[in-house]
């Protein structure tokens, strides 16, 4: 965990904020709430912490949960406590097992290169395959399952 000094942004416990539009050209660390928007280079959401809304920026290390839209260009790590629900699009994963992944799941590559197939929908604890994992025919054939439930 960083230091809370090298923090340009923090949310603690017992904080709520609402509505609001955040923009941080460094470290944001959310242990409260927070619903709005977030843009920032590294966002740390702590085993507390609640984000909904829209968060981008660089990277992400998810322990608490997010809920809407989240677009980086570098890693999205999910902790085992963490849990991800919406749509996603992301430059590299990494998940820890007992990580939850629920939604849209989309790569960089896949948005800068135009590819159809790429992007997919996923709800899959993590320790099992998701499709990141799997080529681009059973992508196919994993979001057709997850559409027909």
């Amino acid at each position: 965990m960083a230091d809370l000094s090298e923090q340009q942004f923090y949310v603690g416990t017992n904080t709520k904020v609402e509505n609001a539009g955040v923009e941080v050209d460094g470290t944001a660390r959310i242990d409260g709430e927070f619903h709005g928007e977030l843009k920032a280079t590294h966002l740390i959401i702590g085993e507390n912490g609640f984000v909904s809304g829209t968060v981008s920026g660089e990277t992400a290390e998810i322990l608490g949960r997010v809920e809407g839209t989240v677009s980086l260009t570098g890693q999205l790590t999910i902790r085992a406590t963490g849990l991800l629900k919406g749509k996603v699009n992301y430059g590299s994963l990494a998940v820890d097992a007992g990580a939850r992944l629920i939604g849209d799941l989309a790569t960089e590559e896949t948005q800068t290169s135009g590819r159809s197939g790429g992007a997919s929908r996923t709800s899959a604890p993590a320790g099992r395959t998701t499709s990141s994992e799997r080529s681009d025919d059973d992508i196919y054939s994993s979001s057709k399952k997850t559409d027909d439930i």
